[in-house]
């Protein structure tokens, strides 16, 4: 790791910010391959606030709460920082510091107010990469009054301007790579003012994204191994070339002087020499191929190995969908099974309902027929009252009448018989009355001075058919 330092920022709009929480809650197929280790990842929040800091779109709204937010589709900064080999992050407490500082070079560089939520990922191979989320606050002041307002470009824009950095193309986009310059400028002059080695990258020259993800990073890092590695055998391969030459050299010294010696041996000198010489083309060229075959071999034990481990990532991901697609279709089945008991039971309650509903219909229809032989038994005992009422008049006075008048109606004793029989008769009817219609009781006996004696008179001989004297 080198003491060159990055620090990159864009703006996010809605959708994007949802994508940056699913990346920070490793959720993400990016989050997934690019998992080497399982350390949590380290967060950050402003002082005060207890909630989730991966919640990204409940963190922004509580921290532009009470300002004016401008009407826009960028909503927040996203703010990514690669820090220095000179500041430690292997512990979690060096991880921790390291956090807060660069947490402190975007309050610092930003107004003071910017960041709701940072994260450090540990369990990356990288760990000096730093996440930022910004939307930086400021007290906007105009003629008529001062308000708390949020802008995503303001002191970018002033950065720019600071380190004197012109926006080459004139546009929004040319605006955000200026400000980019500024602020990598800003972050190596911040940490080595703060004693940390930082030194910033060659800068561009040109228009347009230069980034590359990690994923490049490691191809282009894998390629360097392996041309190095070639680089390191070559010169050994070219030692042994030149030493086939010299012994090629040396082979057609012997030949020169074996062709001086004699007609005769110059056949076979040129024989062994050939033979040596066609000896050590095949020994080089099978070292050189020997060598050729290592390199290729390492390069595709690289590969392999990459294309094992993100096979490996990939199974793992798989598993974790079909174990969760699992659970959900159990979940699908519970539901189904608790929705079928649920219709049951309300099937068995509408019949109960219709069951009682029929009970309150029957019962409603007694209780009319009760009513209407109430309201005939009531119309016949008001006209049965005075009848009852003018016989017990009668029965009381004959019962008070002297004897010699009640001997005089008994002449045959059916009068006699008649007035001993009407008392508990009358009696009867009239206690049997008050307990269905709770009337008063009839009239009591008049007395004997009252009685009307002619009146009697025709009562009798209304029963016996002659008129007495």
């Amino acid at each position: 790791m080198s003491n060159l330092v990055m620090a990159r920022i864009r703006p996010l709009n809605g959708p994007l910010l949802v994508a940056a929480e699913q990346h920070g809650r490793r959720l993400d197929e990016a989050a997934i391959r690019r998992k080497v280790r399982d350390d949590p990842s380290l967060t950050w929040v402003p002082e005060g606030i207890e909630e989730d800091p991966l919640a990204l779109s409940d963190r922004l709204a509580d921290h532009v709460a009470g300002a004016l937010v401008p009407k826009a589709k960028a909503k927040a900064l996203h703010m990514l920082v690669k820090l220095p080999a000179s500041v430690p992050v292997e512990t979690e407490a060096d991880a921790r510091a390291a956090l807060d500082l660069v947490v402190q070079f975007a309050q610092d560089t930003y107004g003071g107010r910017a960041v709701f939520s940072a994260r450090m990922d540990r369990d990356e191979r990288s760990l000096n990469s730093v996440d930022l989320f910004l939307a930086p606050r400021y007290l906007k002041v105009t003629k008529r009054k001062s308000q708390e307002a949020v802008s995503l470009t303001r002191f970018g824009k002033l950065l720019a301007k600071k380190r004197g950095i012109e926006d080459r193309s004139d546009s929004a986009k040319g605006s955000m790579q200026a400000q980019g310059s500024a602020l990598q400028d800003e972050l190596a002059d911040w940490l080595t003012a703060r004693g940390f080695e930082a030194q910033r990258g060659v800068a561009k020259n040109r228009d347009g994204d230069d980034w590359k993800t990690p994923e490049v990073m490691g191809a282009r890092k894998d390629r360097a191994a392996i041309e190095q590695f070639i680089a390191e055998q070559l010169p050994e391969v070219m030692d042994k070339r030149a030493e086939a030459d010299r012994l090629l050299a040396d082979a057609a010294r012997i030949k020169t002087e074996a062709e001086a010696v004699a007609e005769d041996t110059k056949r076979q000198a040129q024989i062994a020499a050939d033979e040596a010489a066609a000896a050590i083309r095949a020994q080089a060229a099978s070292d050189a191929e020997t060598i050729r075959n290592g390199a290729r071999a390492e390069a595709d034990r690289l590969a392999s190995e990459a294309v094992e481990d993100r096979e490996r990532r990939l199974g793992e991901a798989e598993r974790a969908v079909a174990d969760d697609r699992t659970a959900v279709d159990a979940d699908r089945r519970r539901v189904d099974l608790d929705m079928t008991d649920v219709r049951t039971r309300s099937a068995a309650i509408r019949v109960r309902d219709e069951t009682l509903t029929r009970r309150e219909t029957a019962v409603g229809r007694r209780e009319k027929a009760v009513a209407d032989q109430a309201g005939a038994l009531a119309g016949l005992v008001e006209r049965l009252e005075p009848l009852l009422s003018v016989v017990a008049d009668a029965h009381a006075r004959l019962q008070a009448a002297p004897a010699h008048v009640r001997q005089w109606l008994d002449g045959d004793g059916r009068v006699g018989a008649a007035v001993r029989t009407a008392g508990p008769i009358v009696k009867q009817a009239t206690e049997a009355l008050a307990k269905l219609v709770k009337r008063p009781k009839v009239a009591e006996p008049a007395p004997a001075e009252d009685l009307d004696l002619t009146m009697l008179a025709a009562a009798r001989d209304a029963r016996s058919g002659s008129k007495g004297k």
